[in-house]
């Protein structure tokens, strides 16, 4: 199970016993995740702390380790789709 809000970006939590696998700690603001696929959990970070409404980084975190894979700056009118073969962001 993952989940993400105030003070972390997402963490991975076994579902079974509550024990947390790994957390991706963040300085501020909050995180929306934005689906898992093929290894990879994406979440969506507010440049700006206070608002999810300004533009986000798009970030694509290793399900097994909770290392950051890759990241990209998406504009909010811009938005990203997960599909079947990954993400598609246009900026």
């Amino acid at each position: 199970m993952y989940c993400a809000g105030t003070g972390f970006t997402v963490a991975r939590i076994d579902a079974a016993t509550g024990r947390v696998r790994w957390p991706r700690r963040q300085q501020r603001g909050r995180a929306a995740p934005t689906g898992v696929r093929n290894g990879r959990v994406y979440v969506a970070v507010p440049l700006d702390a206070d608002s999810m409404d300004s533009a986000q980084r798009l970030v694509a975190i290793d399900t097994a380790t909770g290392k950051q894979a890759w990241t990209r700056t998406a504009d909010v009118s811009h938005p990203a789709a997960l599909f079947s073969g990954g993400v598609a962001c246009r900026a």
